[in-house]
């Protein structure tokens, strides 16, 4: 993605999975892009979130820092979805946990583990 030009953009939930069917995982979604808006990194034009994916209609005004900001709204939301489910679902880094989250490992602030951890 470029800066200064406007996107239509989908994000999904691996598998299609209904990951983001509990409000708390919308309302994650949106305090984040409120919190990009406010620090003048997007400008938000509209946005659908739907169980399994969401649509953005978005621009990309500034880095976040070293990041995009379409960076920085994925790894801020992956990263609290990991913790929620952990603390509510009391999951590990599991093999169903990995296929949602795309990888082989679980990456939490910045490092990764096997086995996970909180």
């Amino acid at each position: 993605m470029s800066l200064n030009e406007g996107y239509f953009w989908t994000d999904t939930i691996k598998d299609w999975k209904h990951l983001l069917k509990p409000d708390k995982y919308k309302e994650l979604i949106i305090e984040e892009l409120q919190w990009l808006k406010n620090k003048n990194k997007v400008a938000v034009y509209g946005f659908v979130i739907m169980p399994n994916h969401l649509h953005l209609l978005w621009e990309m005004l500034a880095r976040n820092g070293k990041e995009m900001p379409h960076a920085s709204f994925n790894k801020f939301t992956a990263i609290n979805f990991l913790k929620d489910l952990r603390k509510h679902h009391d999951l590990k880094c599991s093999v169903a946990l990995r296929k949602v989250f795309h990888s082989d490992k679980c990456y939490v602030r910045g490092h990764s583990t096997e086995y996970g951890y909180f």
